[in-house]
């Protein structure tokens, strides 16, 4: 079966039998190029720092959500990763194209050569 990977994922900090920390490391396993966006209820500055600071956490947002903010985030994200990858594309365009212009160059230098 296929490994999926996916752009974000919403992650409540506080489940009933795993904590959002763990959850987020498990999926990261699976899922390395995921960002997470925790959720909770229960805000307090010391455990919303120590979220953002954890690997693939990109937010920590407060309940009862302000979906307007959470759309702009996801869009955000989902702007930057689509940037992320045509530039990656890019960079493979042009490394074929430089590949293919020294070998140009080398053949010309070695018919002048003879």
């Amino acid at each position: 079966m296929p490994k999926k990977s996916y752009d974000i994922a919403l992650i409540d900090i506080k489940l009933p039998d795993i904590s959002g920390t763990e959850v987020v490391r498990e999926i990261a396993k699976i899922s390395p190029s995921t960002e997470f966006i925790y959720m909770t209820a229960h805000a307090m500055l010391d455990t919303a720092i120590k979220a953002v600071k954890q690997e693939h956490v990109i937010s920590y947002e407060t309940k009862p959500l302000d979906m307007n903010h959470l759309l702009s985030i996801i869009k955000q994200i989902t702007e930057r990763k689509r940037a992320e990858d045509e530039l990656k594309k890019y960079h493979g365009n042009l490394e074929e194209l430089v590949r293919k212009r020294t070998d140009e160059l080398m053949k010309i230098n070695n018919i002048r050569n003879i």
